[in-house]
């Protein structure tokens, strides 16, 4: 009688397992087929390149389980050992989980971040890993890849002594940087890497900032995700300083990108010139290139300015000449509030300015302001390509609001060398300004603006 109890209670423990099992939703029972795959919405997971100690924006990967049943994955893992890569599951860091189950027709969402490391190499290191996801018969793999940038980190600090910020491995500016009364050389090929708050003053010292065409010095933001955005760190700002070339200022072949305020130079106490030749001034929030200048004369030439929230030039006072210079203003993710131009002599200094075979465009119909109070105060303008409807500037220079005349290789990519179209071509004539922004040789017709046409290559 009691071994037939047992046989009866053992019956109930099992049919309760079966119709137990059997009254779960479809979706919640877990399949058992070795041949079912989940969706991915990437195969790929890949980071922007990441200056190391820094942790990345994160990266999301959904998992779809498209079948009526549940699937279980016994682990989901990243292959390889101390990865510098993390995962969140449900919520929760780690580098492996156990035992997740994914119900039909359900979705699982995944982050990735990652903080690499620092090494003793300069250059750029592709780091890649294997997202796993494993089941008792089957395994699915997404791949990950970052590269790892170590930089040498500079501190907000005041340099007082001769210092060289050396080519090579980048430097990474984490806060404001100020110069004073010393000696300070960006090497060519320097690249400089600024933080958000972090920005470069240089006050009554000796600055070298003169680079080449093919070696050019890079003053950007160290958000490389963010590769176009505006106001990224705060920009440069120079006064009353001069370089090794006795009395003058030389800034030359420097890349300026993606900051608040572009290039200010401000020199009321220094009787000294200023060159600032073959620079790239863009994606600035509020203004490109500032200048008041009171004792001395400022030359700019073969530079090309664009894409700035304000003016790509103000010019508040002092003795300018600007030749073979592109000032175009398209507003290319910025909100425009000036026109392209600026000069006025509002600081209390005359401003004298001269304009050579530069082209001046943008989105406003007139694209240069002046706003004089002092009566020495003047602009002039010769042989320059204006986005304007002021015909007394027709006599002697080129006029037109057609946004289509003037034509560029690919502006949207921050591209202005001219297209093979575009009027400015051969409509230059001789100046002492022999060569481009690029290094290329001027021809006995140069053409107007920062860029001299050149034949593509034929294969």
């Amino acid at each position: 009688m009691k071994a037939f109890k047992f046989k009866v209670g053992y019956i109930y423990v099992a049919l309760f397992v079966v119709f137990g099992t059997a009254c779960l939703p479809d979706e919640q029972n877990i399949d058992t087929n070795p041949n079912l795959l989940v969706q991915f919405s990437a195969d790929t997971i890949q980071f922007d390149t990441l200056f190391t100690g820094r942790t990345s924006l994160t990266r999301r990967l959904i998992v779809k389980n498209t079948h009526s049943r549940a699937m279980q994955f016994s682990e989901i893992s990243l292959l390889t050992p101390q990865s510098p890569y993390q995962i969140y599951v449900n919520g929760m860091a780690g580098s492996t989980f156990q035992d997740i189950v994914l119900e039909g027709g359900d979705s699982l969402l995944l982050l990735l971040e990652v903080k690499f490391p620092e090494t003793g190499i300069d250059t750029a290191q592709l780091v890649e890993d294997v997202l796993a996801f494993k089941w008792p018969t089957n395994i699915q793999e997404i791949k990950i890849l970052g590269w790892s940038q170590n930089a040498i980190k500079k501190p907000k600090q005041v340099i007082k002594e001769p210092t060289v910020w050396k080519a090579g491995k980048p430097i990474l500016v984490e806060d404001t940087i100020l110069v004073q009364e010393t000696e300070f050389t960006i090497e060519p090929g320097a690249q400089i890497f600024f933080d958000q708050n972090a920005t470069l003053i240089v006050e009554n010292s000796i600055i070298n900032m003169n680079a080449t065409p093919e070696n050019r010095i890079l003053l950007t933001n160290s958000r490389l995700d963010k590769k176009n955005v505006i106001g990224q760190w705060q920009g440069v700002y120079i006064e009353n300083s001069v370089s090794n070339f006795e009395d003058m200022l030389g800034i030359s072949c420097v890349t300026i990108r993606n900051a608040s305020a572009g290039l200010q130079i401000i020199g009321p106490s220094v009787n000294n010139s200023i060159f600032i030749t073959s620079c790239i001034i863009e994606n600035i929030a509020s203004n490109g290139l500032e200048i008041n200048n009171e004792k001395g004369v400022t030359l700019v030439s073969n530079t090309l300015i664009n894409n700035c929230g304000n003016a790509l030039v103000s010019h508040t006072g002092g003795v300018s000449q600007f030749i073979h210079c592109t000032f175009v203003n398209l507003g290319i993710g910025v909100f425009r509030q000036t026109p392209a131009i600026i000069i006025s002599d509002t600081s209390g200094v005359v401003s004298s300015v001269d304009i050579y075979q530069s082209i001046i465009w943008g989105t406003y119909p007139q694209e240069i302001e002046t706003t004089f109070e002092i009566p020495e105060s003047r602009l002039k303008l010769e042989n320059n390509i204006i986005k304007t409807s002021d015909q007394e500037l027709a006599e002697h220079n080129i006029i037109s609001q057609d946004m289509t005349f003037l034509k560029f290789q690919d502006p949207i990519n921050f591209n202005y060398r001219l297209d093979s179209l575009s009027p400015a071509i051969d409509a230059g004539s001789n100046t002492p300004i022999l060569s481009d922004l690029d290094g290329n040789v001027r021809d006995e017709l140069p053409d107007i603006g920062a860029y001299e046409y050149q034949e593509p290559e034929i294969e």
